[in-house]
């Protein structure tokens, strides 16, 4: 009896997860392929480095609802003052709404109209997360609010930038399906896939189904496209937990990004940062500058964390 009921139950989570997938294709619904024919992005040094300014998690407006979170957004503002010329894209990693009400999405509305100011003519990818979806909104809504699709692609010299939609911890058969046929027909030197849930983890606590995409023949789906397209890595973000994962991770070519905002509990939430990735187009290094939030004089040349690796 014991055996039947384990066996009804795993029958059961096979049947809902096929739903899921069935379910989230429909959600996408892909007409065409949004990831052939990247949108052009000038850079700076041309072919030789591209430089992405990265903020993940703001979760704006999160600190009237948590008495523990902070954010400064005046010394990231004076970063990109400071280093505007450096900049060849903005990358939101998702979940820069907390919860998707007026006030949030007013919050960051002026957030973003700031950057515009501050760096005109220079692109907003933002990548959906699962908050930016909260309290109701629709994707479709959320493309209208901001003036995103859910899915995109971007070149930028030899590299093709691929934003995902990963807000339900699944990407569809649709969208990977469309990805493995884009990555082979763009033929990038350079591949970079933003995600907002990531894809592993390293963490004991991050290492549950809901800290990363929530299907591992997904997972390993995106895994092999991965492997089989040119010079790629995947970033993500989706966690709060400082340095715990904020690093390289090699053997499946990714990097988690830590949140915007600052919530420090026994040490073990975010610093709160925001980053600067540079890729050198010509060898493969890839250089990324953190800064904390409170940082009041941010130095490109001193950040307060830096990792290189190269793809």
């Amino acid at each position: 009896m014991k055996k039947i009921r384990h066996l009804i139950i795993f029958m059961t989570i096979l049947l809902f997860s096929s739903c899921d997938f069935a379910l989230f294709d429909k959600v996408l619904n892909l007409n065409e392929n949004p990831f052939i024919s990247p949108e052009e992005i000038s850079a700076k040094d041309g072919d030789a480095e591209i430089n992405l300014l990265i903020v993940s998690d703001a979760h704006f407006n999160r600190e009237y609802r948590d008495s523990g979170v902070e954010r400064e957004d005046g010394n990231f503002f004076n970063f990109i003052e400071q280093n505007k010329n450096d900049i060849d894209a903005i990358l939101f990693l998702g979940d820069m709404l907390d919860d998707a009400v007026k006030m949030d999405i007013e919050t960051l509305n002026i957030f973003i109209d700031e950057i515009e100011e501050a760096l005109p003519d220079k692109e907003i990818i933002y990548a959906i997360g699962n908050h930016d979806i909260n309290k109701g909104m629709s994707v479709k809504q959320w493309e209208k609010e901001f003036d995103q699709n859910q899915m995109d692609s971007y070149r930028i010299g030899d590299t093709v930038i691929y934003k995902l939609n990963s807000a339900y911890r699944l990407f569809g058969h649709d969208q990977l399906k469309a990805l493995s046929d884009a990555v082979k027909i763009n033929n990038a030197k350079y591949n970079i896939f933003i995600s907002h849930i990531p894809l592993g983890s390293k963490g004991a606590d991050q290492s549950v189904f809901e800290f990363t995409i929530g299907n591992i023949n997904e997972r390993n789906a995106m895994l092999k496209i991965a492997a089989e397209s040119n010079g790629a890595f995947t970033l993500s973000a989706h966690h709060h937990k400082g340095n715990v994962l904020n690093e390289w991770a090699e053997n499946h070519k990714e990097y988690i990004f830590p949140a915007f905002h600052k919530r420090d509990l026994m040490n073990l939430e975010s610093e709160g940062m925001y980053h600067l990735l540079t890729l050198d187009q010509r060898t493969g290094e890839i250089t990324i500058r953190s800064y904390l939030i409170h940082n009041t004089s941010p130095d490109l040349n001193s950040p307060d964390k830096i990792i290189k690796f190269t793809i």
